[in-house]
């Protein structure tokens, strides 16, 4: 992709993780950016992204879908087997230890249904606070509690909805910590209120399908992965916005994209080797974060510190090794530009292209006339020189001689000049007129 005026990509690869056995199928960063935790059909891997080490695990077990985080580095982890498994960190061995009781979700006479989503709110508890989880399962079912730091879990409420309902995705409403749940099929979008579990609102003019979803910061817009690729929608009024130019999708498997800490770019994954920052307002690529093995990249995270925004990505091609590629991004000041000009937004870049354009055709043009100008010159020195000094010399003109064919030819040009220089009458420019023929 070209970046004008010399910039450069503000994305930096700042390390790749390697040693996961298969696909990931989800990513998450630990509060403050300290820890990556990568999970799929192989299992679980954690990293400190200070020392880029692995963290050991005291048993190891199997996760295959969500996870999420808690500020005071609890790891939550969705399995298959309908449980939520909670690890948490101790940094005097530099292991994640299972020392909580697990939320367990079981059918009598049936197997247990797969964890779809997970989400907890705050990230960053407070002192003397709790985190408020949710986590929604394939059998319709909706878990809500809540997790101090030296507690257990503890149930708040729980809501099974109807048939047709999946809930692919839960997530918090920052606002009131209310539950805004996304149905994967039927076009439904449902709040329920976080103290009681009743359900405050419904829509059903969402996207008929959306295998993952994510919103911005104030809860405004939403972005959900669709067959056709990525879709932008506000949530009150429930109407797309503008959709982010994308490639045909060829694997129609849900990948999964999120807002940054601005809100005006999204990052998305594809099944063309790549991650994609996307403008929100204009719908246009900006950049793309390359992943080195190719194929799909289904699984995407950010994190903001104060100095910089991490993203991770990662690969979910099947039975092969999948890395995490980390990038970096400098976070520009609040309230300031950048200083340089990699980190022009589409906006700015588009109006420096249009001065360029146009001074581009501006010195084109002063090129082009003045190129015409001494052409004219050169030939009507020539003009001058032949007819003054050569052979058709007007000044010393023979009145005895016998005109040549030629000098009857320029005989109106030759007995022009001597009359309009004799004649006030006539104008100057009428002289020019006739030099320059």
């Amino acid at each position: 992709m070209f970046y004008p005026f010399g910039s450069k990509l503000p994305y930096h690869n700042l390390a790749t993780l390697r040693g996961v056995q298969d696909a990931i199928t989800s990513i998450a960063f630990s509060a403050y950016g300290k820890h990556l935790a990568a999970a799929g059909p192989g299992g679980v891997n954690v990293w400190n992204l200070e020392s880029l080490q692995k963290i050991l695990f005291t048993l190891k077990q199997a996760v295959w879908l969500h996870f999420a985080h808690l500020s005071h580095h609890v790891l939550l982890l969705g399995t298959a087997n309908g449980h939520l498994q909670l690890w948490d960190y101790i940094k005097e061995r530099l292991a994640l230890e299972s020392i909580r009781k697990p939320l367990v979700h079981s059918i009598p006479d049936a197997a247990p249904p797969q964890v779809l989503s997970v989400n907890v709110f705050p990230h960053h508890v407070p002192l003397g606070g709790h985190a408020k989880i949710v986590v929604s399962f394939a059998d319709h079912f909706i878990w809500m509690g809540t997790l101090k730091g030296d507690g257990e879990l503890k149930a708040k409420f729980s809501v099974t909805l109807e048939e047709g309902f999946m809930p692919k995705t839960v997530c918090f409403e920052p606002s009131n910590g209310n539950i805004i749940v996304f149905s994967m099929k039927g076009r439904n979008v449902t709040l329920v209120d976080s103290q009681t579990g009743n359900t405050v609102w419904r829509k059903t003019d969402a996207p008929d399908y959306m295998g993952s979803v994510s919103l911005d910061g104030p809860c405004t817009k939403f972005i959900a992965s669709t067959p056709q690729g990525f879709e932008v929608y506000d949530l009150q009024k429930m109407t797309p916005l503008k959709r982010p130019k994308q490639q045909p999708v060829l694997l129609s498997i849900p990948k999964q994209a999120c807002f940054d800490k601005e809100n005006t770019k999204i990052i998305g994954g594809t099944d063309c080797r790549c991650a994609k920052v996307i403008d929100v307002k204009s719908g246009k690529v900006k950049h793309k974060l390359v992943y080195h093995q190719g194929g799909l990249v289904q699984s995407i995270a950010i994190c903001a510190t104060s100095e910089r925004l991490l993203v991770a990505i990662a690969g979910a091609n099947r039975n092969q090794p999948s890395d995490v590629i980390l990038w970096s991004k400098n976070r520009r000041l609040c309230g300031t530009e950048p200083a340089s000009s990699q980190d022009l937004d589409i906006f700015h870049l588009d109006i420096l292209k249009k001065y360029f354009r146009v001074g581009a055709y501006i010195i084109l043009g002063m090129m082009v006339f003045v190129g015409y100008s001494i052409f004219i010159l050169y030939s009507s020195e020539i003009i001058w020189y032949y007819v003054c000094h050569e052979r058709f010399d007007l000044c010393h003109v023979d009145s005895s001689a016998q005109p040549s064919t030629l000098d009857l030819l320029m005989q109106p040009i030759a007995t022009a000049l001597p009359m309009a220089l004799d004649n006030p009458s006539v104008p100057k420019a009428s002289v020019q007129l006739v030099i320059y023929i």
